[in-house]
């Protein structure tokens, strides 16, 4: 192409542009560069907004309630926490089934419609006898957790710094939780080596326990650093990142409430730190160590703990 022709087509297509923002500013009543912007980004938003109605029309939303507190739930095989709990689900059949240390367990079927949004109540039958095996542990005075604990020092998760007095974080289902924090043991151990580790509430227990290492006790405020990289439930509803120490030669000992002298781990028994309730979660918060049901003669002990709670919430328009 030569140069003239190469004009022409310049030419040309300054021209088309130029009508364009014509026909753009007849119709809009635009004419300034800030309004230009203002307008996009609106019709961006609205968009977007369309979009997530969209796909927010085709889930339906079912609230799950019981007659008794610290409960697990399950949606179709799932553990997603304890009632109540709202989620959004798929169209169809779900099959929900709720359990507690204790009790009788309840579970039904349920079917629910694109756009609809369904309420399930479960019923548990809890004797006081059964109840009374599920009490609240009591170790003994000897044991040295008593005189242990573990302080949360500092957090800052997603970019927040985190309340260390009253640590809680909120986010989206599946958003990643990450960040860092430091923590503060205060071990009477004599002469013992003591395993040191976290794990998140949610997802398979024996696979999510994270060793973070070891140290010789006695010690009195060890700091201790920790990296957070995790994904947040799907299921809205709250949960907990809980980090723990014991005189044990792993984490996953201390996790699973399991003593080194066991012949194996025993997990999913309703004692691993995982399915602490929200009272014992309390606890590692404010005393710095939970009195917690563990596989020893005794039958509980003292473990030093401390915790972030995690609030997983659907966001505003999605």
């Amino acid at each position: 192409m030569n140069t003239p022709s190469r004009i022409a087509v310049i030419i040309g297509a300054v021209g088309l542009i130029a009508s364009t923002i014509t026909i753009f500013v007849f119709l809009t009543g635009i004419t300034s560069i800030p309004q230009a912007v203002a307008y996009f980004q609106h019709a961006f938003r609205l968009r977007t907004a369309i979009a997530s109605s969209s796909a927010a029309s085709m889930l339906a939303v079912l609230t799950i309630r019981s007659n008794v507190d610290d409960n697990h739930v399950f949606l179709d095989g799932s553990h997603l926490g304890s009632t109540p709990l709202t989620v959004n689900v798929k169209p169809g059949v779900h099959a929900i089934k709720i359990e507690k240390q204790g009790c009788t367990g309840a579970s039904r079927e349920l079917s629910i419609s694109a756009g609809e949004a369904g309420a399930t109540d479960l019923t548990l039958t809890c004797s006081d006898q059964d109840l009374s095996a599920f009490a609240k542990p009591v170790p003994p005075d000897y044991d040295p957790g008593r005189m242990s604990r573990l302080d949360l020092a500092a957090a800052e998760l997603n970019g927040r710094w985190i309340d260390a007095k009253q640590p809680q974080l909120t986010v989206g289902p599946g958003e990643c939780i990450c960040g860092s924090v430091t923590l503060k043991a205060y071990s009477s151990w004599t002469d013992a080596a003591i395993a040191f580790g976290m794990s998140p509430s949610w997802g398979n227990h024996a696979q999510s326990v994270v060793d973070l290492g070891s140290f010789n006790s006695p010690v009195e405020g060890l700091a201790r650093h920790a990296q957070i990289a995790l994904r947040a439930p799907n299921a809205p509803g709250q949960y907990y990142i809980i980090f723990a120490f014991r005189a044990e030669y792993t984490a996953a000992q201390v996790f699973s409430a399991t003593n080194w002298t066991a012949n194996a781990l025993v997990w999913n028994n309703g004692d691993d730190v995982a399915d602490w309730t929200k009272p014992q979660i309390e606890e590692a918060i404010h005393a710095g160590r939970v009195a917690a049901r563990y596989v020893v003669p005794e039958g509980a002990v003292y473990i030093p703990a401390a915790a972030i709670i995690i609030n997983v919430v659907n966001r505003s328009g999605a």
